[in-house]
């Protein structure tokens, strides 16, 4: 088992899935068809690149643990990739893994629905390891989780070019992005907020839906 990303925080990759699902409820008013690229159940962050690469991140209280589903690397062997790639965490890791990330990661094998992953890595505080080596699992994401490993100004450059956003959007999502991590509780969109969204797009279902997950509302 290696120590990975020795800069990553968990606060910092939290609020990094945050910053991206704060972008994608903006835009997706304007890519409706990438609705389904990044969701949130509970303190499940699901993200897949539409392309056979699939993700999530399970956050629980100071631990979280990310797998990754590549579909190319889907083969007979299926049943030994989970154990072989989480062996050595601990017990609180396996758990949130089995009640939780491995959910998202179920695929049909011999006519039962069994979990598939490829790479995975996990924190417990602010140590992340992974049975995989940095390079593994930035290949086998296909440089999905690379946002989430950024800084937070390379970050928001990223989904900035990546949804081709306008200094306007960019600022809303700024505005709405600090507010949701600096309280726990729910959070307003203002009626300006709203009629921005309503001023860019001609239907804001999927923002409203989006932004819902993450516990941001319309007054």
């Amino acid at each position: 088992m290696n120590i990975v990303f020795d800069f990553l925080k968990y606060n910092t990759l939290y609020e990094r899935c945050v910053m991206a699902s704060v972008a994608h409820a903006i835009m997706v008013g304007k890519y409706n068809l990438l609705s389904s690229e990044q969701s949130w159940d509970g303190f499940n962050y699901n993200f897949q690149n539409m392309e056979g690469i699939r993700g999530v991140i399970s956050f629980a209280e100071g631990e979280y643990i990310c797998a990754i589903q590549n579909n190319e690397e889907c083969d007979e062997s299926i049943e030994q990739h989970v154990p072989e790639i989480l062996s050595g965490a601990n017990a609180k890791i396996m758990n949130l893994a089995k009640e939780e990330a491995l959910q998202y990661m179920l695929v049909n094998y011999n006519g039962k629905s069994v979990p598939f992953i490829t790479s995975a890595f996990w924190g417990s505080g602010d140590t992340n390891y992974s049975n995989q080596s940095e390079e593994q699992l930035i290949k086998s994401s296909e440089k999905t989780i690379m946002p989430f490993l950024y800084s937070e100004d390379d970050a928001k450059k990223y989904w900035k070019n990546y949804y081709e956003m306008t200094d306007e959007q960019i600022e809303l999502a700024e505005d709405i992005y600090q507010r949701r991590i600096s309280v726990s509780g729910r959070v307003n969109l203002s009626i300006n907020e709203v009629n921005k969204l309503k001023e860019w797009f001609d239907d804001i279902d999927e923002c409203i839906e989006s932004f819902q997950e993450l516990g941001i509302y319309l007054l």
